[in-house]
């Protein structure tokens, strides 16, 4: 009836006589013509054409209160839609992309959004449209660095943060135990940032620790410090039982590949969790609606492991 809504889900399972319809196909979240027909008549009663523009999730695209197509924070099945935002900032890209690296270079930050703004970080936080660093000219890298960057638009939403970790071997070796700017105790304990020094250290194995570290899968964890860190607050001094959001990066250095998804991070384990054997503690990550995208996949053991 006029005014009256009908909630329809394009879920694929047939279902056009229950109290709740569901159509015999579904739609890709990528884009397609979409369509609204009466039965029996060629034209269509409205359309999307030629493609819907990429789904996000919890936020739904339809005809505005103006009648524009627009994108919605707060979706309203059953009801009129309010007042929405033309899109998205287009993704920041990196070049070059995450790895490890021999000698200084520098980075270049790119948006395909005309007149957007970057904004990028270096201490773990994640850049926003009034903090972080505006990009206007290619960042010198020469150290490890973990460089986290987004687009920003007035009327569009931001993009994502992408988060690109730059790693020097030979530097990673040589950390010392106590670096600038970070805590000197996590919770009263001492703190302890370096490589064994008996194994870097040694004359047998000093020259070897740099080049075996290019030869294995390197995770990166980045987040804010105070929550990795700081007394009271930091994962470390808390140990189990609190979750801080964090970016997980794995690098492939014999491949030159990577990948990156955002989750959380938490201490886990027994002994470790009391300190009672040592300070460097075991972690856990994980995928949840809470800190990122719960589709995140990736066969870390390989195509051939075991699924379960």
């Amino acid at each position: 009836d006029p005014r009256k809504y009908l909630v329809v889900f394009a879920s694929g399972k047939d279902r056009a006589d229950a109290s709740e319809p569901h159509t015999n196909f579904r739609l890709n979240n990528g884009g397609e013509y979409l369509g609204l027909f009466r039965p029996g008549e060629a034209g269509a009663v409205s359309e999307i054409s030629p493609v819907y523009p990429g789904q996000h999730r919890d936020v739904s695209f339809g005809h505005g209160a103006g009648g524009k197509l627009e994108y919605f924070d707060k979706p309203t099945p059953g009801r009129a839609n309010g007042s929405g935002f033309a899109g998205f900032v287009a993704d920041t890209k990196f070049k070059p992309d995450r790895g490890f690296y021999a000698k200084p270079f520098r980075v270049m930050l790119t948006t395909a959004t005309p007149g957007a703004t970057i904004r990028y970080t270096t201490d773990g936080n994640r850049p926003t449209a009034t903090s972080g660093r505006v990009y206007t000219k290619l960042i010198d890298i020469d150290t490890t660095t973990t460089l986290r960057a987004a687009a920003f638009k007035d009327g569009l939403r931001s993009s994502n943060v992408d988060t690109h970790t730059y790693l020097f071997a030979e530097q990673i070796a040589k950390q010392p135990k106590l670096p600038p700017g970070l805590p000197a105790k996590w919770n009263g304990h001492p703190a302890d940032y370096e490589m064994d020094p008996d194994v870097v250290n040694d004359p047998k194995y000093r020259d070897r620790v740099p080049k075996a570290l290019r030869l294995i899968p390197t995770l990166s964890l980045v987040l804010n410090r105070d929550d990795f860190f700081k007394t009271g607050q930091g994962i470390y001094p808390k140990g189990e039982g609190v979750e801080k959001a964090v970016s997980m990066e794995l690098i492939y250095p014999d491949t030159g590949k990577g990948l990156q998804g955002d989750g959380s991070v938490q201490i886990v384990g027994g002994s470790s969790t009391r300190r009672w054997k040592t300070d460097k503690l075991s972690m856990r990550i994980k995928f949840t609606s809470r800190f990122g995208d719960t589709s995140f996949r990736h066969p870390i053991f390989g195509d051939e492991a075991t699924a379960r």
